[in-house]
């Protein structure tokens, strides 16, 4: 990889790492108001799409 590969892949880890935060805080949220297999459930279909290894 290149210079200019490494940014933009730091770029799109970044903007993931932010979409999972934000599924984590919503998960939990849903934990607490509603039960815990409900927030996997969102958490599942909210990850489904990312390459998560």
């Amino acid at each position: 990889m290149n210079i200019k590969d490494e940014i933009n892949e730091s770029f799109k880890l970044k903007k993931q790492s932010e979409h999972l935060l934000e599924v984590a805080k919503k998960a939990v949220e849903m934990a607490i108001e509603q039960d815990e297999n409900a927030a996997l459930a969102w958490i599942n279909e909210q990850t489904k799409d990312l390459e998560l290894n």
